[in-house]
C-alpha cells in the first residue's frame, strides 16, 4: 500500500468519525495534545505519524460511538 492509499484510508476514517470532509480537514489543521501540540496534517510524512493519527481517530470513534 502506498502513501496516497494510506492517506485516503485515513481520510475515509476521519470522515466517518467527524461526519464530513470539512470537519475532518478542520481537525487535521488543529494542534493536538496527544501529538505534542502538532497538527495531524504535519504528521503524514512518517509511518509513526500516520499510525498515531489512526490511533487517535479510533479513540475518538470509540468515545462517541
Amino acid at each position: 500500500m502506498n502513501n496516497d492509499e494510506v492517506i485516503s484510508l485515513l481520510r475515509e476514517k476521519g470522515i466517518n468519525v467527524f461526519g464530513s470532509l470539512d470537519s475532518y480537514i478542520e481537525w487535521t489543521e488543529t494542534p493536538i495534545l496527544e501529538l505534542e501540540w502538532k497538527r495531524p496534517k504535519d504528521m503524514l510524512e512518517t509511518y509513526d505519524g500516520i499510525k498515531s493519527i489512526m490511533d487517535i481517530l479510533k479513540k475518538i470513534e470509540s468515545s462517541i460511538g
